[in-house]
């Protein structure tokens, strides 16, 4: 048997009915709890367990050069998470902490 529990929203209780649906199926069951969440994984914590640091991911941050930017903001209309800000004849503004490093940016970029 496999459950997904999912939702756009945060704050909304997934995480708390994921664990206790998990907690009450290895009762009885082998079961496996997976935290997909990229932004917040926090099922550990509602769990008490220490994990354990397998090995360090590094995410790609754009950079630009704004000496070869052209201001045309095809970087901020590729954005699917917003993290980059375009008005019209200004250069691009970036908000990092909502960036999940796709490369868009990189590859729409002329």
């Amino acid at each position: 048997m496999k459950i997904a529990i999912t939702g756009g929203k945060g704050g909304v209780g997934k995480s708390m009915v994921a664990t206790s649906l998990a907690v009450e199926f290895a009762k009885s069951k082998r079961t496996m709890l997976v935290d997909a969440d990229v932004e917040c994984p926090n099922n550990h914590l509602l769990l008490s367990i220490r994990r354990k640091k397998y090995t360090t991911v590094h995410q790609p941050i754009p950079k630009w050069d704004f000496s070869k930017c052209t201001k045309c903001g095809r970087c901020a209309a590729v954005c699917k998470q917003n993290a980059i800000v375009f008005v019209k004849n200004k250069f691009p503004a970036f908000v990092k902490d909502l960036c999940i490093g796709c490369k868009a940016c990189l590859v729409a970029c002329p």
